[in-house]
């Protein structure tokens, strides 16, 4: 066993006495146990994070499975914005010949799933048990809006053409109108990845979460969370 393996197991294990540990003395309140052990976590989660990426190489088998990772989120993404989009186009209609329809409002969350990846060599326990701390902690404090930018619809009461962003294919997957950036590959090996075309949302998961990128390239499911409002 290595020191990188070393630490890194013995970061994990703390991380799950921390979940999984309900007393804790040096605190006087529910409230501050909760506060405190999550303070923990997080900062334990964070240099699991930075052991993981520091050890991660830019070889071509990870360049490829970065590459696969990056089409399937792409796939996920255009067609969770064609669902919110279609439902968004039939409220517009509806609204033409139903005068008693006054307002709609539509939020949309693209999510990844809580299962662990069956395509993932550790099997463990200990591995699972990482994963949904992974999943709460990064949902709870980073993504409450899902792994996108923020959907937000409203179509206009006076029949003009809502402007959001969220409609426009190129702002979801670039976070630009037109592609001035179509390569979200920040705080990676720049040269190793210059022609991966990295869309926003896997920026998102790699910069705004606890998942390191031996995390991100088994990510396998996703799932979708739609809320409308409707008003008469």
């Amino acid at each position: 066993m290595n020191e990188r393996s070393f630490a890194l197991q013995e970061t994990e294990k703390r991380i799950i006495r921390l979940y999984e540990d309900n007393i804790c003395h040096s605190v006087s309140s529910k409230r501050d146990i909760k506060h405190y052990k999550e303070v923990l976590i997080s900062e334990y989660l964070s240099f699991r994070k930075t052991l993981l990426d520091k050890e991660f190489v830019f070889n071509e088998y990870n360049i490829k499975q970065l590459e696969i990772f990056n089409n399937i989120l792409k796939d996920e993404v255009l067609r969770f914005k064609g669902k919110y989009e279609k439902i968004y186009n039939d409220f517009v209609e509806k609204k033409n010949y139903d005068k008693n329809l006054t307002d709609c409002t539509i939020e949309a969350k693209l999510l990844f799933s809580y299962d662990y990846p069956v395509n993932r060599i550790d099997q463990s326990e200990d591995a699972k048990k990482i994963w949904e701390i992974l999943q709460e902690y990064n949902t709870h404090f980073y993504i409450e809006d899902g792994i996108t930018s923020k959907v937000y619809l409203q179509p206009k009461n006076d029949n003009t053409e809502d402007k959001s962003w969220s409609l426009n294919t190129n702002y979801m997957l670039w976070l630009n109108e037109d592609t001035t950036i179509d390569n979200w590959n920040e705080h990676l090996d720049t040269q190793a990845t210059k022609s991966l075309n990295l869309i926003y949302p896997f920026h998102n998961l790699y910069c705004n979460t606890f998942f390191a990128l031996e995390d991100i390239i088994y990510i396998e499911k996703f799932s979708t969370e739609i809320n409308i409002q409707i008003d008469y």
